[in-house]
């Protein structure tokens, strides 16, 4: 009886498991949270970090195409700040600390209500070099990073919102 519950134990947990992206249904079709993301417009981010940030988002929201329909809009701010590491003697730095925050919201197309809002924050850093092209690229390097991890942090989180949506009882 104790060999039968233990192989009972992971078939009953596994039926609970359900992935919030990547998974499939038993139709290789895409899940429910997927179709909700790929309904979502993403509107414009300002400066050049908001555009990278949106790129990301696109390439990861839209993986069954871009759609035509739209039932929600995402809108993004960035703000970043920037301080200084590892200083030396003379008061001059080694290293620079760049925190991005992407504050966000979700609103329906068709009634304008807020959905959902919410922040995410991501900590890079890159050296200071002397070299005036090897800063550049150091810090570009750095802040393409940083939209990645933001992006990931977002989709996350719309991932859960519209998990947790789907499972809410109907009234």
């Amino acid at each position: 009886m104790r060999f039968f519950l233990l192989l009972l134990f992971p078939l009953m947990l596994a039926s609970c498991y359900r992935p919030i992206y990547g998974g499939k249904d038993m139709d290789m079709q895409a899940t429910q949270q997927e179709t909700r993301l790929n309904r979502t417009a993403i509107a414009a981010i300002a400066n050049e970090q908001g555009q990278i940030l949106r790129n990301f988002l696109i390439d990861r929201m839209y993986g069954q195409g871009r759609p035509e329909k739209t039932d929600a809009t995402l809108s993004i701010t960035i703000s970043q700040a920037e301080e200084d590491l590892g200083l030396q003697r003379d008061a001059t730095t080694l290293r620079r600390k760049v925190t991005y925050t992407a504050a966000y919201t979700l609103t329906d197309n068709a009634t304008h209500k807020l959905l959902y809002t919410g922040t995410s924050r991501t900590l890079v850093s890159y050296d200071k070099i002397n070299a005036q092209y090897g800063a550049m690229v150091s810090r570009e390097s750095a802040g393409k990073r940083a939209m990645r991890d933001l992006s990931d942090l977002i989709i996350t989180q719309l991932l859960v919102y519209y998990g947790k949506k789907d499972n809410e009882p109907a009234l």
